[in-house]
């Protein structure tokens, strides 16, 4: 017996089949038709790259996965939901982000059933993106810029108070007392040469042995405060770059903030496509269930409306397994 045949043999059974699934899909259908339309808001974003390092390809792919990641986080959704007043888990579930091409545009997309709802978190998330994708950089490079200013100050500090302790810088001190020394000394020459007295020649050997006796006392004085000077002229430099750092890291952020392209408005969504999956899903099911139903009921409450010659015959065929030849016409 083929499907058909047995399924023609159904008899009112087989209202169950046709009926259930057409029941279930026009329940189906008017369930879901009547789903508030969704809209569609959608920012355009460059991605802001570290300036760090130069701009590869294999740059460009991570500096996209790490915005798309944060788009995507519970964090994320919690900074835009505090710009725009919503709840973080209806942010986080309205967003969605896709790389543009291979370059650097990535668009993130907002799904509400409030156009301006989602306009408003597709700007929002738009900006806070390009903002927040390079805080670790910008962090890491405000902390060593602030690290630096402290090495900075504690050694000006001490530049300062040695300066008050030997009430000027030593090195300034020092080099007036050798240009002093060479003074004396050829003050001395010139009055040897001239005939000078002893007393004038004592006066003279007494001002240099005193110059002499300053410079040896001021020597390690000045090399240690050169030290001390040389580490905060080098903190200085360190200050600067750290400081340069921060402002390249800071530009980048802020150009790509300028170049978010915001959603003029929403677009509302079709839902005809989810609605004829949706109501093809239940239809199917309940076709499913139909025919399960009708199966047990073969079972359970077998069909009596089969002639009894023919059942009478496959019941035979059925347990002897011979074939029951039909009458030949003619024969007498």
């Amino acid at each position: 017996m083929s499907i058909l045949e047995w399924i023609q043999g159904l008899g009112w059974r087989a209202a169950i089949v046709i009926l259930v699934p057409l029941v279930a899909g026009v329940i189906a259908y008017a369930v879901v038709a009547d789903e508030p339309t969704e809209h569609r808001a959608v920012a355009t974003v460059n991605t802001p790259a570290s300036p760090a390092v130069n701009l590869t390809p294999q740059v460009a792919n991570q500096a996209v996965a790490n915005l798309r990641a944060l788009v995507s986080s519970g964090a994320f959704a919690a900074v835009v939901a505090d710009d725009t007043g919503l709840p973080p888990k209806q942010v986080q579930s309205s967003l969605v982000s896709s790389r543009i091409g291979a370059g650097m545009l990535v668009e993130i997309s907002s799904t509400m059933l409030d156009a301006q709802e989602a306009i408003e978190v597709a700007a929002a998330a738009g900006h806070r993106s390009v903002q927040l994708v390079l805080s670790t950089e910008l962090g890491a490079a405000q902390a060593a810029e602030d690290l630096a200013l402290e090495t900075f100050n504690q050694s000006n500090d001490a530049v300062k108070e040695a300066t008050e302790l030997y009430g000027a810088d030593p090195t300034v001190q020092l080099d007036l007392a050798r240009s002093a020394l060479g003074q004396a000394q050829a003050a001395r020459a010139r009055a040897v040469a001239s005939g000078a007295t002893s007393t004038e020649l004592r006066k003279l050997e007494g001002e240099i042995e005193v110059l002499e006796a300053q410079i040896a006392e001021l020597v390690p004085i000045a090399a240690d405060f050169e030290v001390l000077t040389r580490s905060r002229d080098a903190a200085e430099l360190q200050v600067a770059k750290t400081r340069s750092d921060t402002q390249a890291i800071e530009a980048v952020i802020a150009a790509a903030d300028a170049s978010v392209v915001e959603p003029i408005e929403a677009s509302a969504i079709s839902n005809r496509v989810p609605v004829a999956r949706k109501v093809a899903t239940v239809v199917a099911l309940a076709g499913v269930l139909a025919l399960a139903v009708v199966l047990v009921l073969e079972l359970v409450w077998p069909r009596t409306d089969t002639k009894p010659n023919e059942q009478a015959t496959l019941e035979h065929s059925g347990t002897t397994g011979d074939v029951v030849p039909s009458p030949i016409q003619g024969d007498s």
